[in-house]
């Protein structure tokens, strides 16, 4: 699963920044990055911070008890390697976009459900919780930018 951020109408913006000056690519670039930092830190906490009311299941190698989400929830870590598997990374050729991802498969079938799962949502919510601070951040970007 992926999500890339990109500014919309950022080919405008980027025209804008331009003549306004270097700073103030940057802050919007800056803006941009600590979204997506921020993003990724909620999916991971998420992941990690339950809650998680679902089945509990005794599990081996190793021996552990874990108790799932139940259908709704963001997904219940187990082994961690959902989690530890979210990354956020610059896009170069875009500079006023990023991306968060993972890139283990299982994490969009729990995100999104199968034939035999029910949804356990985490990256949807964590994105709409993350889209007014992240308009805040670019207002305030862009105020800083015009001074």
């Amino acid at each position: 699963m992926t999500v890339t951020m990109r500014l919309e109408g950022s080919e405008r913006l980027e025209r804008a920044l331009r003549e306004l000056n270097e700073e103030a690519q940057k802050e919007v670039s800056n803006a941009i990055v600590a979204t997506g930092l921020s993003l990724r830190g909620e999916v991971i906490k998420k992941y990690q911070r339950g809650p998680a009311t679902g089945e509990v299941y005794e599990k081996y190698n190793p021996r552990r008890t874990h108790q799932a989400s139940a259908p709704g929830e963001a997904p219940a870590t187990d082994t961690g390697r959902l989690a530890n598997s979210v990354v956020f990374d610059n896009l170069p050729q875009e500079p006023l976009a990023i991306e968060v991802r993972t890139d283990v498969q299982y994490g969009s079938w729990l995100e999104f459900g199968t034939r035999n799962i029910a949804p356990r949502p985490n990256w949807v919510p964590s994105i709409q919780e993350e889209e007014p601070k992240y308009k805040r951040r670019l207002e305030a970007a862009l105020r800083r930018a015009a001074r």
